[in-house]
């Protein structure tokens, strides 16, 4: 498993949910700014500890400063060098 990091919510009322659905149980109600540890990640979603509980949040909903959270559903091609034409 990677590391774990800490991360920031971006808005009030965010759900931290059982499973990685809004139908799924709400575990708690997260305010924009509260800290959580994020353990893992799936799709769109961040496996997250907060208040000794531990479920997940969207992915949109959070900001790191230890780690850039990135997601996307597109293709997305990694180049080592700044230029189009290096090696992917």
């Amino acid at each position: 498993m990677a590391d774990s990091y800490k991360a920031k919510v971006l808005s009030d009322n965010v759900g931290m949910y059982e499973k990685t659905s809004t139908s799924s149980k709400k575990l708690a109600t997260l305010n924009k700014n509260a800290t959580v540890m994020v353990l893992k990640t799936s799709g769109n979603w961040a496996q997250v500890t907060y208040s000794s509980k531990t479920g997940w949040i969207q992915l949109k909903d959070l900001r790191s400063s230890e780690k850039k959270l990135v997601y996307t559903t597109k293709k997305v091609s990694i180049y080592a060098t700044a230029s189009s034409k290096g090696t992917v």
